[in-house]
């Protein structure tokens, strides 16, 4: 039982250490776009395309970095199986 226990237990501290490295990098994501905004509103304002601009379109992208950083898909296909197989064992 002991050995389970602790294969849980590293399996608990491997989810939490991604959870702070994701939370990591969409913080410094999303702070970088709004000191971009912040300090330099004119190099954003520049259109792209006609009703484009330059902050619409980053602001588009920070959007789908931060849905693909935040997608379940390691959570759920390794994490859930890994933590299966430990209670499946019990």
């Amino acid at each position: 039982m002991d050995e389970r226990k602790r294969a849980l237990m590293t399996l608990a501290k491997q989810r939490w250490r991604l959870s702070l490295w994701l939370t990591a990098i969409v913080t410094t994501i999303y702070f970088s776009l709004l000191v971009l905004i912040a300090y330099n509103k004119p190099l954003l304002g520049n259109l792209l395309v006609l009703g484009l601009s330059l902050r619409i379109s980053l602001g588009a992208m920070v959007i789908v970095a931060l849905w693909i950083l935040i997608f379940p898909y390691r959570a759920n296909n390794y994490y859930n199986l890994k933590s299966q197989s430990h209670e499946d064992e019990w």
